[in-house]
């Protein structure tokens, strides 16, 4: 994989004014600017994590060796993480939305009542990943199923459309009250959080002309309220 970086103060290697080169010292700030940006906004990037395991995956047929690189990677990772325990069950912070399906089905497996409504089917490949019930007599074939989408952190661009879709789990968001979500068709909502009688948090993308609003969960913060408390791996 290759990245190009241009600005005006390089000077061109072949510049018909002078003979010199860009300074060291330049390149060296740039290459310094460059390796921050890439390890701070870059490699903690969902796209970019899902880029690299696929990347890893076909590589991993093509040289054994890559198994090494592999495992010092996914080590890495899990030091990363944080950690939480659950009922003497051990689970690790998500750092993708595959991640954050398996805590969310392992929590609720111990914690049956943690969301408000029952996830049955999991799919992160096409469409909304879950579908869910908030009724458990519910039978599997009746039609009130509702659709549930994952996010590892919740941004104003929704890539789904709202129809059809009751709730968002997600680990954080990067929007902020009274800020517009739009979706993929380009209707918009307004994100409200609203406090409930008990002081916890409520977050809802409140869409006009609409008879519902979507739910954002929150499940760090749902996790909290419960007293569940994520801490670095290792201590």
């Amino acid at each position: 994989m290759h990245a190009f970086v241009n600005s005006d103060d390089l000077d061109l290697t072949a510049n018909r004014g002078s003979v010199e080169n860009t300074p060291s010292e330049l390149l060296k700030d740039i290459e310094d600017t460059i390796r921050k940006i890439f390890a701070e906004k870059i490699e903690p990037n969902e796209d970019y994590i899902k880029f690299q395991d696929e990347l890893l995956a076909i590589e991993r047929h093509r040289h054994a060796k890559k198994e090494g690189e592999d495992y010092r990677r996914r080590q890495k990772r899990l030091e990363s993480k944080e950690i939480a325990t659950i009922e003497s069950v051990d689970f690790y912070s998500p750092q993708t939305e595959t991640d954050l399906i398996a805590l969310v089905a392992g929590v609720q497996a111990l914690v049956p009542d943690i969301l408000p409504f029952f996830i049955r089917d999991y799919d992160s490949h096409f469409g909304f990943d879950g579908l869910a019930a908030r009724n458990k007599t519910l039978a599997i074939n009746e039609t009130q199923h509702l659709f549930v989408e994952f996010k590892l952190e919740l941004k104003k661009d929704f890539n789904h459309t709202f129809e059809r879709l009751d709730s968002i789990i997600c680990w954080t968001s990067r929007v902020r009250d009274a800020e517009i979500v739009a979706d993929l068709a380009g209707k918009t909502g307004t994100y409200h959080i609203t406090q409930r009688e008990d002081r916890s948090k409520a977050h809802y993308i409140v869409i006009p002309d609409s008879p519902r609003n979507v739910e954002v969960i929150h499940f760090r913060e749902l996790l909290e309220q419960r007293g569940i408390k994520f801490r670095p791996v290792g201590e």
